[in-house]
């Protein structure tokens, strides 16, 4: 007669910021490769740079923008990997704390 609601599954707090430092994680790896792959870019326009030294110098310019840029973005998402990190261990003291789950949490 009647229908039951679909209940989705909640995640804690705790899964809710392990999910987010794996995506952070991926994020980083992601970049990591193609960091290197720039890196080894720019190594093989060092090599040819007798063949069009103005090509060779403007790609260089090109490649150390980007890698400039890449290292920036890779130091914000450590930085905010470090503070989830933080705020799991902080949860988790919390969660094996006396008043287990009773009080209200810290909030990041």
């Amino acid at each position: 007669m009647f229908k039951k609601a679909r209940v989705e599954p909640v995640a804690t707090r705790a899964e809710a910021l392990e999910a987010q430092v794996r995506e952070i994680v991926a994020a980083q790896t992601t970049l990591t490769v193609w960091l290197d792959g720039l890196r080894n870019e720019r190594e093989e326009v060092s090599r040819g740079v007798l063949a069009d030294p103005t090509a060779a110098a403007k790609r260089l310019a090109e490649i150390d923008a980007w890698l400039n840029a890449g290292c920036q973005v890779h130091d914000l998402l450590e930085g905010r990997r470090r503070e989830a990190l933080g705020n799991l261990r902080a949860y988790s003291r919390w969660e094996q704390s006396p008043h287990g789950g009773r009080a209200v949490p810290p909030t990041p």
